[in-house]
């Protein structure tokens, strides 16, 4: 196993738009209120339902307003992401371009402009992986930090069977 593994990150718009979709279903606060959005609408179908005036028209338009609060949820979340996936990459590229994580026997570093941060090993609670990415999911100071690492960043399979062993070794112990 390698003792220190660098990687240059430089996160293209589609790859970062890519991650955003990824992560947006595994949100609480996301997945909540779409539940609870959902749950109103299944309610309120059901309460016209018992309604003695409702014609079958009425009903059909109560099923497809059960329909429509959902979706357009669903609609708001994913362009409300494309838009900040592509504010950030116009006008803030510096948070996902640029971009060196260090990983070394004490934990990982992450260098680029206007970002320091040092993370032990004990800090990390879980890895994801994808089919694009390698997603570490850390806790320090009452911040969740989520970094993904492209498997387009590994220039050859042996390089990315060594992270992920390293990491493997140093988060799922």
């Amino acid at each position: 196993m390698q003792d220190t593994i660098t990687i240059q990150l430089h996160m293209t718009l589609y790859e970062y738009i890519r991650f955003t979709l990824y992560m947006l279903p595994r949100n609480k606060i996301i997945r909540k209120i779409f539940i609870y959005i959902t749950c109103l609408s299944v309610i309120n179908a059901g309460c016209k339902q018992l309604l003695p005036s409702a014609t079958p028209l009425q009903h059909a338009q109560d099923y497809a307003n059960f329909i429509y609060a959902p979706v357009l949820l669903a609609l708001f979340f994913l362009v409300t992401s494309l838009l900040t996936a592509m504010y950030i990459f116009r006008y803030k590229p510096h948070f996902i371009q640029h971009i060196t994580l260090r990983f070394t026997h004490w934990g990982m570093e992450k260098t680029g402009l206007d970002i320091m941060v040092k993370i032990p090993w004990r800090n990390f609670q879980k890895i994801e992986e994808s089919k694009s990415f390698f997603i570490l999911y850390a806790g320090m100071d009452n911040i969740q930090h989520v970094n993904a690492i492209s498997k387009k960043r590994f220039t050859s399979l042996e390089k990315a069977t060594a992270f992920k062993e390293m990491i493997s070794y140093h988060i799922l112990q």
